[in-house]
């Protein structure tokens, strides 16, 4: 996971991680979205969270 950063919900959750191209997915492996400048849309048009800068 070096080249990857984890993503957050709003409630301060871990859901998954977004890697250098800026997809999302779960820790299942399970691509659910994009991030986009500040948070993360999910494939429904959803802002769903936000990455943890490191």
């Amino acid at each position: 996971m070096d080249d990857e950063r984890r993503v957050i919900d709003f409630a301060g959750v871990a859901i998954g991680t977004v890697d250098d191209d800026g997809w999302v997915d779960d820790f299942a492996g399970v691509r659910f979205g994009v991030l986009t400048k500040d948070d993360v849309i999910d494939f429904a048009g959803v802002r769903v969270g936000a990455p943890v800068e490191p």
